[in-house]
């Protein structure tokens, strides 16, 4: 699974948006793939104020990076490398 995570400017700081391109998506409708992500961030979740989550498989974002020249990723602001410090993958 692949995550990118950026923390949204303004408000309280504990806003986050994120993209995550994982194979466990195939053949899942959004509410499902969306199911998936909160079940296995259910503590991390609960201990920031904003969640924005958009679910891809990797065929899905190997499309939209090449429909859009690798320019669709969220920004990485908060990050360290466009990891979130503190979390293995």
């Amino acid at each position: 699974m692949t995550a990118f995570l950026a923390r949204r400017v303004g408000g309280c700081g504990q806003a986050f948006t994120s993209l995550i391109v994982s194979p466990e998506f195939a053949g899942k409708n959004s509410l499902k793939r969306h199911r998936l992500v909160n079940a296995a961030l259910k503590t991390e979740i609960a201990q920031i104020h904003a969640w924005s989550a958009k679910c891809q498989t990797p065929e899905e974002y190997d499309k939209e990076m090449a429909a859009t020249g690798g320019n669709d990723k969220p920004p990485l602001d908060g990050t360290e490398d466009g990891k979130v410090a503190g979390v293995s993958e």
